[in-house]
């Protein structure tokens, strides 16, 4: 707020390719008990006709091989959305944000 007037802050929609590209990769990580998927986020960027870049923030689950995963992870959204759509994805960064323990009897994470 400035001076007693609330700014207004837009945010763009996502375009339908760009949908379409985070739901592929939200299924990949799905399938990865050691991904939190409640606090990830995805972001695409396209860059050129066809080719987009996949930016994706993660939380894991403590004591993982970290570096493995990932590399699984970047070389099945490769494929997935290559294979799914017609786009062709020149890069898949993936940002480890937060480390959590492994889930406790009731489902909840411990931090």
């Amino acid at each position: 707020m400035k001076g007693g007037v609330t700014e207004i802050v837009r945010f763009r929609k996502r375009t339908v390719a760009q949908s379409a590209v985070c739901t592929i990769v939200m299924m990949c990580l799905q399938e990865k008990k050691e991904i939190v998927g409640e606090e990830t986020t995805v972001n695409v960027v396209f860059t050129n006709d066809r080719h987009c870049t996949v930016s994706v923030a993660l939380t894991m689950v403590y004591g993982i091989p970290i570096i493995s995963l990932c590399t699984e992870l970047q070389q099945k959204i490769i494929h997935e959305v290559e294979m799914m759509t017609p786009f062709i994805v020149e890069q898949v960064h993936l940002f480890v944000q937060r480390l959590v323990m492994c889930p406790t009897k009731d489902g909840e994470q411990n931090a």
